[in-house]
């Protein structure tokens, strides 16, 4: 059954069915309730929902949204419902819930009232990357069968900023396009893609997602995966130094890793993640081996006439491919990154410019 297959199985299935068939890895962390007859609460235009400790609850409608939307009617009730679901089932901090179709991320967080709930939205299956807004000229280089050979494709950003669908929407569009086995490990999973992926030309490409408990398992979990013959490892965020030093094996390895990482800003991000992985113990070589790309992005959302407007913004940092991939290496092989801020600015002029004669 193919990827695409399960999902459709999944919208005539009850949210019950789809926990028992739908991934072998179900778990309490990934709770499942029963349709219930209103879909009040699924209705709402919501990105994070807030179920308050004393039975109140509120809603934004993208991240930096500076209104406290209540919930009220039936579709407070169903958030009641949702809370009750979750006391109950909720053993983790951190957890996935499905409910009345809508899957979302969560988080319980004890305040001086009680536990507060915050469930993040999140859509079922990967976007079409080429719908997100990189721009075909980095789309191209992202989709590179030079990545094939390995590397690292690092995208960056702050809190909100789309990496992790970007992560997914890429993990699944190098699938369809060059097919292989893909690994993913993730604390936790955020979008569904576990699956088959039918590309052109009979390819077909597997992916299989692992979530873990603590970001100190992450190492482990990477170095497991490259024993199951990896073409590609999606790795959910970098945040702990050995998980970055088992990241720069992989990529340099011969495995496409596809990787998020928290930062302000390009250049802190690669001096950071430079510093963990000598930390591990690890030189300069391996960092400036490993590299294929960065990319940092910023996400941002308005209204405009009743219509939520996403526009995302990137930065990029091509390696691979580069034209100038030595003379970039042989930077990377330092601790200060400060003379790379001239090539990171013409790439991004390069990355919005529709000279077709320019190249990263």
């Amino acid at each position: 059954m193919t990827h695409d297959e399960m999902h459709d199985t999944a919208h005539v299935a009850t949210d019950w069915e789809v926990a028992q068939t739908a991934s072998a890895h179900t778990s309490e962390a990934q709770l499942r309730s029963v349709t219930t007859q209103s879909d009040a609460l699924a209705r709402l235009p919501f990105s994070d929902l807030f179920l308050e400790p004393l039975g109140s609850a509120w809603f934004k409608t993208f991240s930096r949204d500076p209104v406290r939307h209540e919930v009220t009617g039936a579709a407070l009730a169903d958030a009641l419902d949702l809370r009750a679901i979750l006391n109950e089932g909720v053993k983790k901090l951190d957890f996935r819930v499905t409910y009345q179709g809508v899957p979302m991320r969560g988080a319980r967080l004890d305040t001086a009232q009680g536990a507060l709930y915050v469930c993040r939205r999140h859509q079922e299956g990967a976007l079409e990357f080429e719908s997100l807004g990189y721009g075909h000229r980095l789309e191209t280089a992202l989709l590179s069968s030079e990545l094939c050979g390995g590397g690292l494709v690092l995208l960056t950003g702050g809190t909100s900023s789309g990496k992790t669908v970007g992560a997914t929407a890429l993990l699944v569009a190098f699938l369809k396009r060059y097919g292989g086995c893909a690994y993913t490990v993730e604390n936790p999973i955020e979008v569904d893609i576990e699956g088959e992926y039918e590309g052109d030309g009979g390819v077909t490409g597997t992916c299989y997602q692992t979530e873990v408990d603590d970001d100190a398992q992450f190492a482990f979990e990477i170095r497991r995966r490259l024993r199951g013959a990896p073409n590609i490892l999606m790795i959910g965020e970098l945040r702990t130094a050995e998980a970055i030093a088992q990241a720069f094996l992989a990529a340099t390895s011969g495995v496409l890793v596809i990787a998020t990482y928290h930062t302000d800003d390009q250049l802190t991000g690669l001096q950071r993640l430079s510093s963990m992985l000598r930390d591990a113990g690890y030189d300069a070589g391996l960092f400036a081996s490993g590299l294929a790309a960065v990319v940092h992005q910023r996400l941002s959302a308005r209204w405009q006439d009743d219509v939520l407007i996403r526009e995302l913004d990137v930065s990029p940092l091509v390696i691979k491919g580069a034209e100038d991939e030595r003379g970039l290496r042989s930077q990377l092989h330092g601790t200060d990154f400060r003379q790379m801020i001239s090539e990171i600015d013409r790439q991004r002029r390069v990355a919005h410019n529709l000279d077709l004669n320019l190249a990263f």
